[in-house]
């Protein structure tokens, strides 16, 4: 990510998730909505706006929660190859995290922000369907395949 701080020619955020790396949880940090809940937080303690955020993977499912909590700190989502809400179809190579009930197609309506779900060809978790089920379920996002890419 470093690399990709460098490039970017604009301030990028790259933090820790709370528990991880040797920082303290919360109490009350059960799932990934109270996840986005910590880092719309975190937002509004920097004073941030117009931010872009930018989720891998797990980290995806974490922004689009971000993007259902319609903080007006968040201009825009792009999730990259992201895991964790149930759509159908999709190709699975093994289990994947399941959804809480706050999640994105239960309320795909509730996305008020641009989304980009941005999809490797060749993901070796789950495919490019699964990533076009995944836009589906917000209205108005952009869904891209990168070729050549996992």
């Amino acid at each position: 990510m470093a690399g990709f701080a460098e490039r970017a020619h604009a301030r990028v955020l790259l933090p820790t998730h709370p528990g991880f790396g040797g920082t303290p949880k919360p109490a009350g940090l059960t799932g990934v909505a109270d996840l986005a809940l910590a880092y719309a937080a975190l937002l509004d303690r920097l004073g941030l706006t117009g931010i872009t955020v930018v989720g891998n993977s797990f980290g995806g499912w974490v922004a689009a929660e971000l993007a259902l909590l319609a903080s007006p700190r968040v201009g825009e989502v792009v999730i990259v190859d992201g895991i964790g809400v149930e759509v159908a179809p999709g190709r699975r190579e093994g289990p994947l995290p399941r959804a809480d009930p706050r999640a994105l197609l239960a309320r795909p309506g509730d996305v008020r922000v641009p989304v980009h779900v941005v999809w490797g060809e060749s993901d070796r978790v789950v495919d490019p369907e699964y990533g076009k089920a995944f836009a589906a379920a917000i209205p108005a996002s952009r869904f891209t395949v990168l070729p050549g890419t996992r």
